[in-house]
């Protein structure tokens, strides 16, 4: 995916997925009035059972997706610093002075024993994913990961953190995720 000019970070996908999430959230809902219906039919442990464990779901449902509104989907370089805009539309101006740490994790495709020549290739060309997390005087954010970059972008991206930020320590991490099992 290419980066337009003067964006530090962009995603593909900044939507909130607010309707696939109402949609398991009204079914497990559903599941909880049915395990509750059961227990009048006096299967008390099966329905209580159903109507626990789809409870228990829809509060973690509910929390995951109140977190992931607080990941960052674009940032931009301004004439006065960044500007940060989170997936739920919030966007915020920081100073680059502000930045203390940012961390580029690199997730690359592992190589096989069954890949063939193009195989390969492709692997090294693009990433599995991108990672951002950006640490500031007074709070830390996450990036929504970018799928499918290039592998010549975190360099460019790092180097454009350092030359904006020069007092913020910039890393990279790299991990290389390999098919099979851990032996």
């Amino acid at each position: 995916m290419p980066m337009p000019e003067g964006a530090l970070w962009t995603v593909e996908n900044k939507r909130r997925d607010g309707l696939r999430r109402l949609a398991w959230g009204l079914g497990l809902l559903g599941a909880v009035a049915l395990g509750i219906l059961t227990t009048r039919t006096g299967e008390l442990v099966l329905g209580y059972t159903v109507a626990g464990i789809a409870a228990v779901v829809v509060v973690l449902i509910a929390a995951w997706s109140l977190w992931d509104l607080t990941r960052l989907g674009e940032i931009h370089v301004t004439g006065d610093g960044l500007l940060l805009r989170t997936v739920a539309g919030r966007t915020r101006r920081l100073s680059t002075d502000d930045v203390r740490r940012v961390e580029l994790t690199c997730h690359f495709w592992g190589a096989s024993y069954d890949d063939d020549e193009s195989d390969a290739e492709r692997k090294h060309q693009f990433m599995k994913k991108l990672m951002l997390h950006l640490e500031t005087s007074g709070r830390r954010y996450r990036g929504s990961p970018m799928y499918g970059v290039r592998s010549d972008v975190p360099d460019r991206l790092l180097a454009e953190w350092k030359r904006l930020c020069p007092r913020a320590f910039v890393k990279r991490d790299t991990v290389i995720t390999t098919p099979g099992t851990p032996d």
